[in-house]
C-alpha cells in the first residue's frame, strides 16, 4: 500500500512539474517559437511559411500545416502564397524535431497540389484530422483526411459534408466533444440544388452555409445552419457553436439552439476560456461593447487584468482556412496558473498577480496563434 501511495505521489509530482514547465508555443510571422520562464525564447522552425500551432492533448507535440518548398519557389516571387499546396507536420516539443506527415501527388506543378487545412487533434490524441483538396483537378473536391498517430497511416475519406451543392466550401476541422465538425453547404430542402442549380447560396435560399457533424468514418451525423457560429462552447454536457459574445448558440449535439437576448448590447458575457486540466485556475472572460471586444483575466472570479482583444482570433494568411475561428492570441498554461496574450505590440504572461512583457513584436512581426495547454470555452 505504501509503495502504491509513493508511486501515486511521484506521478502527481511529475505531472505538476510537467505542467509548470510546459512551453508556450507561438507562431510569429510564419515560424514556430517556444517560451518558458527558465529558458526564455527558442526558435523551433526557420521556414517562415507555417500555419498556427495545434497542441496535442498531452502537450508534447504540435501539429501544423506548412506551405511546400515547391509552392514557395513557384509563387514566392509573386508574394502571394494563398491557396497554395501545403503539407502537415508534427513538431516534438521536447526533442525540437519536426517530422513531415504528408507529401504532394507526383507530377504536380509547384503551385498546384493538395491544399490542407490546419489539423485538429482527437480528444484522446490518437488521431489528427484535416480537410484537403487537389487544385490540380478540375472538380476541386474536398475530402477529409484522418491520420493515425500510433499507426502512421493517412486515410482519405470522401464525405457528403463537403459535397458540391452550388458552392464548394471547405474549412478547418473542429474536433469537439460532439464529433468532427466541418463547414460546408447545407440544403434547407434536400435536393433543392439539383432541382434548381441557379439558386445562389444565402440566408433563406434553398442552399445555405452551415456545418456538418461527422463520425470518425466521415459520415454525417447531423447538419446545422449556424449563421456565423465559429468556435465550440460547452454548456453543461451540450456543445454549441457561437462567436465571441454571440447572441445565439447553435447546437451540435441535437438539442435546441439557444438565444441570449441582449448580448449584443454593452454587457459582460458569461463566456470564458478555461484550462481543461485546471478549471478552477485562471480564466479569460470576454466583454462585448459596441464596436469592440475586451478580454478580462480572472483569478478565483476576481478581475486582475483587462485589455482590448479585438484580434483574439487569427489565422495565417498563407494557410487555407474558412469561416471558423482560427487560432487564438490568448492561451492558458496547462496548470491554469498563467495566461499569455498579445496586446499593444507585445506578448505578455500573467500569473494572476504580476504581468510580464516577454517579447516585443518588432519589424512587422505578427502573431498567428498562441497555444500552451488544453483549453476550452465554457458557459455556466
Amino acid at each position: 500500500m505504501l509503495a502504491r501511495l509513493l508511486a501515486f505521489s511521484v506521478i502527481l509530482l511529475l505531472s505538476a512539474a510537467s505542467a509548470a514547465t510546459a512551453p508556450l508555443v507561438a507562431n510569429i510571422s510564419g515560424d514556430l517559437w517556444s517560451w518558458t520562464a527558465v529558458r526564455g525564447w527558442a526558435q523551433l522552425t526557420r521556414w517562415g511559411h507555417n500555419g498556427p500551432p495545434a497542441l496535442s492533448p498531452d502537450g508534447r507535440t504540435v501539429a501544423y500545416a506548412s506551405v511546400t518548398e515547391a509552392a514557395v519557389r513557384a509563387r514566392g516571387a509573386q508574394g502571394n502564397l494563398t491557396w497554395t499546396p501545403t503539407n502537415i507536420w508534427l513538431l516534438d516539443l521536447t526533442a525540437h524535431r519536426a517530422t513531415r506527415l504528408t507529401t504532394q501527388p507526383p507530377g504536380e506543378r509547384g503551385d498546384e497540389g493538395l491544399i490542407r487545412s490546419t489539423p485538429a487533434w482527437s480528444p484522446d490524441g490518437h488521431f489528427l484530422a484535416w480537410t484537403q483538396k487537389d487544385t490540380g483537378r478540375v472538380e476541386l473536391k474536398h475530402t477529409l483526411a484522418l491520420y493515425s498517430v500510433l499507426g502512421g497511416a493517412v486515410q482519405v475519406k470522401a464525405t457528403e459534408a463537403l459535397a458540391d451543392v452550388g458552392e464548394n466550401i471547405g474549412s478547418e476541422v473542429l474536433w469537439t466533444p460532439a464529433g468532427l465538425v466541418v463547414r460546408g453547404p447545407v440544403e434547407r430542402v434536400p435536393g433543392a440544388y439539383l432541382r434548381n442549380p441557379s439558386q445562389a447560396m444565402g440566408s433563406g435560399l434553398p442552399v445555405d452555409t452551415g456545418v456538418s457533424v461527422l463520425d470518425a468514418a466521415g459520415r454525417v451525423v447531423r447538419r446545422a445552419i449556424v449563421a456565423g457560429g465559429g468556435h465550440p462552447v460547452r454548456r453543461g454536457t451540450a456543445v454549441y457553436l457561437t462567436v465571441f459574445g454571440g447572441a445565439h448558440l447553435f447546437s451540435l449535439t441535437g438539442g435546441s439552439d439557444v438565444s441570449r437576448p441582449g448580448t449584443a448590447a454593452p454587457s459582460r458575457t458569461p463566456e470564458s476560456l478555461v484550462a481543461v486540466r485546471a478549471p478552477n485556475g485562471l480564466s479569460v472572460r470576454f466583454v462585448v461593447r459596441t464596436g469592440e471586444l475586451s478580454c478580462q483575466l480572472l483569478s478565483a472570479g476576481r478581475l486582475v487584468r483587462q485589455w482590448a482583444c479585438g484580434g483574439v482570433s487569427t489565422g495565417s494568411p498563407e494557410i487555407y482556412h474558412g469561416d471558423f475561428d482560427g487560432a487564438l492570441t490568448v492561451a492558458l498554461s496547462p496548470d491554469g496558473e498563467q495566461a499569455s496574450y498579445v496586446r499593444d505590440g507585445a506578448i505578455f504572461v500573467h500569473d494572476g498577480r504580476t504581468e510580464r512583457r516577454i517579447r516585443d513584436l518588432k519589424g512587422g512581426e505578427v502573431v498567428y496563434g498562441l497555444t500552451w495547454g488544453p483549453a476550452e470555452f465554457r458557459l455556466p
